[in-house]
């Protein structure tokens, strides 16, 4: 027997599904064989240390805090391109790992250690380090829920940076780099590392935003939507420590469950929580949908509304610091502007006098307009994206909504620094005409390698109502969704060889891939046919048909194995 050569040796997930035969057996009796293999997915097999939570894998190795590319927004690609993983510094530590109270009875053990190196952009004073610093660590405390004192500080760093062009605050933005060293409960290292990938995606950061909040020491910082955190895969060292005698044992599985958000289909950019918590009016400015108000009693607070915050409060927002309307620019702080001021349309400017006001079209966040409003996104929020059933992603407003082609929609993925931009002929109206599909095409010809996590961002006006009357916007961290693996499984081995010839008649054929598969729904069956010659790729009819589950079938990991049994013999 000899083994037919196709005229490709790789063949991808898309030619297999389109029906593409790989031709591969024949013999002395001028039989051939094609199996027709059908949807199959692949998977990148990581492990929970190196998940699809790594949100490193395309930086450059040579990034540092200080670095310019770094420009608190978008790391840039510099003339090397994008190579490999940034890992953490290894470092040589020379305070003692000291992880328990005086109070506690302690003991010096050999003990793994997670070292993790924290990196975060944000517009908070350089004076404010230390106490930023001890906010974080309190944080990561609560994020793992482990006691304080298991976490410690290591070092400290901080350069300045441009602001994003975004950023409206006007405060001096930073580079700041967080070492710390941590203590996991006994056999935890893995969980616990993994678990900290999870949360700098995206809760980490927002734990350490409520707390900077409550921070008496930051009563003065307008926190930003564009903050940023990331975080490159912590280190795990075996270090003599000195412990708490009583020392808890991890009680959770070493490989978590795959982390999936909270579901909501009507996601909202505030919620009073959010608004009732905050005890600063720069803070209370800084968040979509808070105002500050003053009680009867004479007592101020943050509160739900589009009230705004006044620039008696706060005097570091934009519409505050100008001395005349004509120094205005947008029409949003021309409107709210205490000088009196309103912007004319047909003169696209900012005059002097409130009258005759401006219109809610072009500022629709003024307290007595009525925007549109997101009512539901299908599929819901933290939504694991299945290709082609979500290939689309629809927003429902409250009311009929009109494409206006101006601002912008995007998606903001982990790994990726730049956002993903739609085009516009990604955004198409709905058949109700109360919403519009999103494709998220861009993000497929990406080709992904991980699961990621992908926030989806809808500018101010990108949409409005049939009054012209604009919605305000989708910000980034309301609503995300996972989208997993999106390159093609390619076969990369047959056994035995194509064009091998004396094969054993009946021998098992196996077929390698350059990942791990996943069987998807739908037709789970094999076909074998007949080639019409033995040294053509035409087929005949089809002489055998297996299940995925019949036992002549046998998948593992990256591999297919199928037994032929009697389907071939020896020829003359």
């Amino acid at each position: 027997m000899r083994l037919h050569r196709p005229e490709r040796r790789q063949q991808s997930l898309a030619k297999i599904r389109a029906g593409l035969s790989l031709p591969f057996l024949s013999g002395r009796t001028r039989l051939s064989w094609i199996l027709l293999f059908l949807l199959f997915a692949g998977k990148c097999g990581l492990s929970h240390a190196s998940s699809s939570h790594n949100v490193w894998a395309e930086l450059p190795n040579s990034w540092s805090p200080g670095d310019p590319e770094f420009n608190g927004g978008a790391i840039s690609q510099n003339s090397s391109g994008r190579k490999g993983l940034l890992h953490a510094p290894s470092r040589r530590i020379s305070q003692e790992l000291v992880f328990v109270t005086a109070e506690e009875d302690a003991t010096v053990s050999e003990e793994e250690v997670l070292f993790c190196s924290i990196y975060i952009t944000a517009s908070l004073p350089l004076g404010l380090i230390g106490e930023s610093g001890l906010l974080l660590h309190r944080a990561i405390s609560l994020t793992l829920e482990i006691p304080q004192t298991f976490v410690r500080s290591l070092t400290m760093i901080s350069a300045p940076v441009e602001a994003p062009k975004e950023d409206t605050t006007g405060q001096a933005w930073q580079n700041y780099q967080f070492d710390f060293a941590i203590l996991p409960p006994k056999n935890g290292a893995a969980g616990v590392t993994y678990l900290l990938q999870v949360a700098s995606e995206g809760s980490l950061l927002q734990t350490f935003k409520a707390l900077i909040r409550e921070s008496q020491a930051m009563t003065n910082v307008l926190i930003s939507p564009f903050w940023l955190l990331l975080m490159p895969v912590p280190q795990v060292e075996t270090k003599s420590v000195t412990r708490p005698t009583i020392f808890a044992t991890w009680s959770s599985t070493e490989k978590p469950p795959i982390y999936i958000p909270s579901f909501t289909t009507t996601p909202k950019p505030v919620t009073p929580q959010m608004c009732s918590s905050t005890t600063a009016p720069c803070t209370c400015a800084g968040i979509n949908g808070c105002e500050w108000v003053t009680s009867v009693g004479g007592g101020s607070y943050c509160t739900e509304g589009r009230g705004r915050v006044p620039c008696s409060a706060c005097s570091a927002q934009e519409h505050c610091a100008a001395t005349s309307c004509e120094g205005l620019t947008a029409p949003c702080p021309c409107a709210y502007s205490p000088l009196g001021c309103h912007w004319d349309e047909q003169g696209t400017r900012c005059m002097t006098g409130q009258a005759p006001g401006t219109s809610c079209s072009a500022c629709a966040t003024q307290g007595h307009c009525n925007p549109p409003q997101i009512v539901s996104i299908v599929p819901a929020s933290g939504t694991q994206l299945r290709v082609p059933a979500h290939n689309n992603i629809e927003i429902s407003f409250n009311r009929a909504v009109v494409i206006t082609q101006l601002g912008s929609v995007s998606f903001k993925c982990t790994g990726q620094e730049l956002p993903f931009f739609v085009p516009w002929e990604g955004i198409q109206a709905s058949a109700s005409g109360t919403g519009i599909l999103v494709s998220i095409a861009v993000l497929l010809r990406a080709k992904f390698t991980v699961v990621r996590q992908c926030d989806l961002n809808i500018g101010a006006g990108v949409v409005v109502d049939r009054t012209d009357v604009p919605f305000t916007g989708l910000q980034q961290g309301v609503y995300s969704f996972k989208l997993g693996d999106t390159l093609q499984p390619q076969l990369v081995q047959f056994e035995p060889l194509n064009g091998k010839s004396d094969v054993t008649p009946g021998a098992a054929v196996t077929f390698t891939f350059d990942e791990e598969l996943v069987l998807m729904s739908g037709s789970k069956t094999i076909t074998v046919y007949e080639l019409a010659q033995s040294d053509g790729p035409v087929r005949a009819g089809a002489i055998a048909e297996f299940q995925m589950s019949s036992p002549n079938v046998a998948m593992s990991l990256q591999a297919i194995k199928i037994e032929l049994a009697d389907l071939t013999k020896p020829g003359g």
